[in-house]
This record gives C-alpha cells, structure tokens and sequence, in this order.
C-alpha cells in the first residue's frame, strides 16, 4: 500500500519537475521579448514584418511555380497565379512599408477606442436623464477614453511604439511572475520530499 502511494508520489513529483521547467522557460523567454520590446520596439516591428512578409512572399512564390509547373486544366478552379501574385505583392509591403502597416493597426485600435468611448458617453446621458448617480464619473471616463483614442489616430507610429513599450512592461511582469511560482513550487517541492522521506524512515523503523 505504502510502495503505491510512493509510486504515485513520485509521478506527482515528476509532474511537478516538468511544470517548473515549462514555467522557467516560458518566464525567460516572456522577460527576454518584454526587454527587447522596451529597449526597441521599432526593431522588433521591423523584424516581425519581415518575417510574416517573408513567409507570405514565400507562400506566394510557391503557388506561381505551382501554376507554371502542373497542368494548366489542374489550375484553372484554382486561381494559383492570381493568389500568387496578390500573396507576393502583400509579403513586398509587409518588407518595405512596415511603418505604414503599424500606422494603420494603431489608426484602427484608435477608431475602436473612440467608439468605445462614444458609446460611453451615451450610457452616461442617458444615466444623467434617468438621474442616476455615478453619472458624472462615467462621462468623465468615457471623455478620457475618446481622448486617447485621438492620441491613437494623431500619433499613429509613436503610439504603436509605445504601446509595444506597455506590453514588453507586462510580458516583463508575466515572466517574472513565473520564476516566482517556480521558487514556490520547489520551495514546497522540497518541503514535500523532506515529509516523504521522514515518512519512508518511521515506515522501516516499524
């Protein structure tokens, strides 16, 4: 009965082992992203397109030789020429015109934080009307809200910058929110094999 519970516990204990590692892991690299992307945003945007313009020049690449190497009954339901070139023109300006495309991401988030606030702002005329309380407080924030979303349409390419800042900050906390949970668990881990091994001693003393 006793060398089950043991068996069990050391399956657990093996669970565990690999748990921490999965958490040591994913909190270095999160840090690792989260540093690079507070120490050079513009770097790591510039990198990602390159990398999704690659693999969709490569996509599209693909789909042109395709269209000229098969039959061409075999290709004509299927557009492969068309969607090649379309593919390879997207992976071009995802290369060059990065900037354009984080100006356009930041200019769409900035139309959906103003709408977010409008329609704030309604909810709180209509609470004024009703006379409600708490009224004044939710124009308030739906005002802030429509005036950040501006700050997101005027400052398209800094903002996108800086909201990259924002996300490294978290993934940075993420991460070490993680090593903190891996000193826990082998705090705990070694607390728990001190017990099993005073527990397998009083088991052989009897």
């Amino acid at each position: 009965m006793f060398g089950k519970k043991k068996s069990e516990s050391t399956d657990s204990l093996k669970e565990l082992k690999g748990a921490t590692l999965q958490n040591v892991l994913m909190g270095t690299l999160f840090v690792l992203l989260g540093v690079l992307l507070v120490l050079n945003p513009k770097g790591v945007m510039e990198t990602l397109c390159f990398s999704v313009g690659s693999v969709i020049l490569l996509i599209g690449a693909v789909n042109l030789i395709i269209y000229f190497v098969s039959d061409v009954k075999n290709n004509l339901p299927k557009n492969k020429f068309i969607i090649g070139i379309v593919l390879i023109i997207l992976g071009l300006f995802f290369i060059v015109g990065y900037k354009t495309i984080m100006e356009i991401m930041s200019r769409i988030i900035g139309v959906l934080i103003i709408f977010n606030g409008v329609m704030k702002l309604q909810s709180a005329l209509n609470a004024m009307k009703m006379k409600a309380k708490g009224w004044a407080y939710l124009a308030l924030i739906s005002v802030v809200t429509i005036l950040i979303g501006a700050v997101f349409l005027l400052h398209s390419f800094g903002t996108a910058k800086m909201v990259l800042r924002i996300v490294g900050l978290f993934l940075i906390l993420i991460g070490m929110m993680d090593m903190v949970n891996v000193v826990y668990i082998r705090k705990r881990l070694g607390d728990y094999l001190k017990d099993m091994e005073a527990l397998t001693q009083e088991a052989k003393e009897l």
